[in-house]
C-alpha cells in the first residue's frame, strides 16, 4: 500500500486466520461459563430450598444477590479496563466468578451463599462488556458483527450447559456438584493469560505507542507473514495522530447523557433495559420452581426441557437480527415485549400438558432471544460516538437493577398472590417498556451512526 495506514486500519485489514481462531474461542468460552455460573443457581434453587427450608422471598434474594454483584461489576469494569487494560481485567473477571462459584458449593448457610453469589456477580457483570469490547478491537471490521453475534450466542449455550448439567449432575448428586463444575474456567483464565495480548487501542490511549506498534507487527507476522508499515514510520504516524486527537478532544461526562435531545433517548434506553432485565429474570430464574411446583414436572424432566428450550433461544437472537433490519428496531422491540408477556400467560395456563409444555418453554426462550437481540442492536445507535460507551454502560447497569429486582419481587408476589399475579406484573412492566420505546424512541434502521449523530445534535428535547 502506497499510503501508510494507522494501527486500527492495519488490524481491520487483516484476514481471518488461525491466530483469530485462538483468540475468539477463549473470549467466547468466557461468556459461556459466565452464563453457566449465572444459571446454575436457578437450577440448584429447588434443592437448596428443600435442604435449608428457605422461603420463596429468600430464594428470590439469592437470585438477586448475583444481579446486585453484576450491577457493580458492570459499572466498575469499564473504568478498570480503561485504567489497567482489557486483557488483564477480562482474565481477572473469569478468576473471580469461577473461584467464588466453587466456594459457593461449600456454603454452609443462606447468608454465606448470598455473599458468595454477590461476589460471583462482580465477575459475571464485568466480563460481558470487557469481553465484547476486546473482541471488537481485534476482529476485522468486515466480520466484526458476525463474531460479536457468535459471542452473544455463547451465552445461550452456557445457559443450555447449566440446564444439562442440572439434569446429569445436580439431580442425581446434589446442587453442590453443579457449582463445582463452575470452577473449570480457571483453566480458561490461564489460557487467556498466555494467549490474549493487550488491546492495541488501550495501549494507544495510554501513550504506549511503541508497544502498540510492536504488538500490531507481531499480529501481522502471525497472520500475513510481514508487517505493513516500517516500524519507525508507524510510530511517527501514531504520534502525529495522537497529537491531533489531543487537540480535538472534547470532554464528555455522564451528565451529558441528560442534556437536550439526548436526555430522551437515554431515558428510553435505560427503561428498555430495565424492563428486559426485570421481565426475563423474573420468569427464567424461577422456572425450575414453577415447573416442579405448579406443573408437577420432575426436576430432571424440567431441566431437560429448559436445556432444549435454551437452544431455541439462540434462533431468537438470529431472527432479531433479521427483523430489526427489515421491520425496524422499534417495531421489533415492541412486538417482542408484548409477545413475551403474553407467552407467560400461555405457559402458566397450559404448561402442565406434557405435549405443549416443552413447546411453550421453547417459545419463552425464543422471545427472550428476540428481546435481547433487538435491544442490543438498537442501543448503540441511540448515543453519539463520544457518549456511546458511557451510555451503554449506564443502560447495562440499569438492566442489572431490573435483573436484581425481578427475582426478589416475584418471590414476594408468588408466595402471597400466586403464579398469575406474577404474569400480571410481568406484563405491566413490559407494556410500560413498549410504550416508552414507541413514544420516546426514534427509528434508526438504514441510518449510519454519523447521520444519527448529526440528527441528534440538531434536535431539541
Amino acid at each position: 500500500m502506497n499510503k501508510p495506514i494507522n494501527l486500527a486500519g492495519r488490524i481491520d485489514s487483516l484476514p481471518l486466520t488461525k491466530w483469530h481462531f485462538l483468540l475468539i474461542p477463549i473470549v467466547c468460552l468466557g461468556i459461556l461459563f459466565d452464563a453457566y455460573d449465572l444459571t446454575i443457581l436457578s437450577v440448584a434453587l429447588p434443592q437448596i430450598k428443600s435442604q435449608w427450608n428457605i422461603t420463596d422471598v429468600q430464594a428470590g434474594m439469592l437470585g438477586s444477590a448475583g444481579f446486585a454483584g453484576m450491577l457493580i461489576g458492570a459499572l466498575l469494569s469499564g473504568y478498570l479496563a480503561d485504567r489497567y487494560g482489557r486483557a488483564i481485567i477480562f482474565k481477572y473477571t473469569i478468576v473471580l466468578y469461577s473461584v467464588f462459584t466453587v466456594i459457593s458449593a461449600y456454603a454452609t448457610d443462606f447468608n454465606m451463599l448470598v455473599i458468595t453469589r454477590l461476589i460471583v456477580g462482580l465477575g459475571m457483570g464485568g466480563l460481558v462488556p470487557v469481553g465484547s469490547a476486546y473482541l471488537s478491537e481485534y476482529i476485522p471490521s468486515k466480520i466484526r458483527g458476525r463474531v460479536l453475534a457468535i459471542f452473544n450466542a455463547f451465552f445461550a449455550i452456557g445457559t443450555m450447559l447449566a440446564y444439562s448439567m442440572g439434569a446429569l449432575i445436580v439431580v442425581p448428586y446434589g446442587w453442590k456438584y453443579g457449582f463445582l463444575v463452575g470452577g473449570i474456567p480457571i483453566v480458561l483464565a490461564i489460557a487467556a493469560h498466555y494467549n490474549l495480548p493487550e488491546s492495541v487501542r488501550y495501549l494507544q490511549a495510554k501513550g504506549r505507542i511503541e508497544e502498540a506498534v510492536r504488538l500490531v507487527e507481531m499480529v501481522e507476522r502471525k497472520t500475513v507473514g510481514k508487517i505493513a508499515v516500517p516500524t519507525h514510520e508507524a510510530i511517527e504516524i501514531e504520534i502525529a495522530s495522537a497529537a491531533t486527537a489531543s487537540e480535538q478532544k472534547v470532554k464528555s461526562g455522564i451528565l451529558d447523557l441528560f442534556k437536550g435531545f439526548q436526555a430522551k433517548t437515554t431515558v428510553m434506553v435505560a427503561v428498555m433495559w430495565f424492563c428486559v432485565g426485570y421481565a426475563v429474570n423474573a420468569i427464567v430464574v424461577w422456572l425450575p420452581i414453577f415447573l416442579t411446583r405448579e406443573f408437577s414436572y420432575s426436576l430432571a424432566l424440567g431441566l431437560k426441557y429448559m436445556s432444549i428450550a435454551s437452544i431455541v433461544g439462540i434462533t431468537g437472537n438470529i431472527l432479531a437480527g433479521v427483523c430489526v433490519d427489515y421491520l425496524g428496531r422499534k417495531k421489533t422491540i415492541v412486538v417482542a415485549f408484548i409477545m413475551y408477556g403474553f407467552m407467560s400467560y400461555v405457559l402458566f395456563a397450559m404448561g402442565k400438558n406434557l405435549d405443549l409444555g416443552p413447546v411453550l418453554l421453547a417459545g419463552i426462550f425464543f422471545l427472550v432471544g428476540m428481546m435481547n437481540g433487538s435491544a442490543y442492536a438498537y442501543s448503540p445507535e441511540n448515543f453519539p460516538t463520544r457518549l456511546r460507551g458511557t451510555g451503554l454502560g449506564l443502560g447495562s447497569a440499569v438492566g442489572r437493577v431490573g435483573g436484581m429486582l425481578g427475582p426478589t419481587v416475584i418471590g414476594i408476589v408468588y408466595s402471597t398472590h400466586g403464579i398469575y399475579t406474577v404474569a400480571h406484573l410481568n406484563m405491566l412492566v413490559l407494556i410500560v417498556g413498549a410504550i416508552i420505546v414507541a413514544l420516546l424512541g426514534r427509528e434508526t434502521v438504514n441510518k449510519s451512526l454519523e447521520e444519527l449523530d448529526a440528527t441528534s445534535a440538531k434536535k431539541p428535547f
